[in-house]
This record gives C-alpha cells, structure tokens and sequence, in this order.
C-alpha cells in the first residue's frame, strides 16, 4: 500500500511544471549536450577528438549541476522524453 502511494505521489511531482526560467534553461543544457553529441559523430574518432568530446561533456554536466536539483531533474526528463533517433 505504501509503495503505491510512494508511486502516485512520485508521478505527481512528475507531472508538475517547471517555471519558465527552470525549463529555459534546462533546454539550453540539453541543446549544449545534444550539439556536443552531433559534433562528436562529426569528426573521426581519435583520442584527440574523444579528449575534446569528453571535456565538453564534462564541462556542460557541471553547470548542469551548478544550475540546481530542479535544472538538473528537468534536463534528466527532457532527455528521457525527447529521445533522438540514431541512424
């Protein structure tokens, strides 16, 4: 009983909005990682380009996370809920 009410409470939460400035720039953030993805299979894959990649990545996580929980849940949900597809 108490798991379900745990689950309905968590959707809740889930399902309420972000104010305008949290959901800017959460997609900002998302558009950052996805950018870096692009340019990632953009470029041969060597340990350079890989280096380069990685500190990027590592770089936009970090003002993910500077950017507070609710950025940082808001970025998680836009990148479940907006999946890319791969070609």
């Amino acid at each position: 009983m108490a798991t379900a009410t745990k689950m309905g409470f968590a959707a809740m939460i889930a399902c309420d909005p972000c104010d305008p400035t949290t959901t800017a720039t959460a997609r900002e953030l998302v558009t950052q990682i996805r950018a870096n993805v692009d340019a990632w299979y953009t470029q041969k894959n060597t340990p350079a380009t890989y280096a380069a990649f990685t500190a990027r990545n590592g770089a936009i996580w970090k003002r993910v996370v500077a950017a507070g929980s609710a950025v940082h849940e808001e970025v998680l949900r836009l990148l479940r809920a907006e999946p890319r597809e791969v070609e």
